[in-house]
């Protein structure tokens, strides 16, 4: 028992990998798989227990904020990157919700346009933040690994 919160971290950890390269290697099926490794194991509360419990309890409501913060960050963090022959509005650059909306009061080119562009920003925000909390949950893991094989 005294490996399972590290054994946990490194199976989210493959699936931050696996969200990493969605779209380059593969499309739904690499999604669906990266969010099971990131569930197996209860990552997702055991990773975010192990974050607002490692700051102050006066800070804890900012550290629980972070992961939603990242992801929306992150997804919007691919509209510059987008090579789209129709650029989006900012409206549309929003978030994915406001481009499809936008998109049905558009012409069918200018929409499969402004679609192809969405879609592509958002995988692009999805492989950053993917390969980003990677990083970060194998340095995670690979503490607690370490401090637990200390304590033996």
């Amino acid at each position: 028992m005294r490996v399972l919160p590290g054994v946990a971290l490194l199976t989210g950890t493959s699936g931050y990998l696996l969200l990493g390269f969605v779209g380059s290697v593969g499309g739904m099926p690499v999604l669906m798989a990266g969010f099971v490794f990131i569930g197996v194991g209860t990552f997702g509360a055991l990773g975010t227990n192990l974050v607002v419990g490692s700051v102050p309890p006066a800070r804890a409501g900012s550290a629980a904020a972070f992961p939603p913060s990242a992801v929306t960050w992150a997804t919007r963090s691919g509209w510059p990157r987008s090579e789209a022959s129709a650029p989006p509005s900012t409206e549309a650059g929003a978030s994915m919700e406001n481009a499809v909306v936008i998109a049905q009061g558009l012409s069918a080119q200018a929409a499969d346009g402004l679609m192809a562009a969405a879609g592509e920003a958002y995988i692009s925000g999805l492989n950053v933040i993917g390969i980003a909390c990677a990083v970060v949950t194998a340095v995670i893991a690979f503490t607690v690994l370490r401090e637990r094989r200390q304590k033996g």
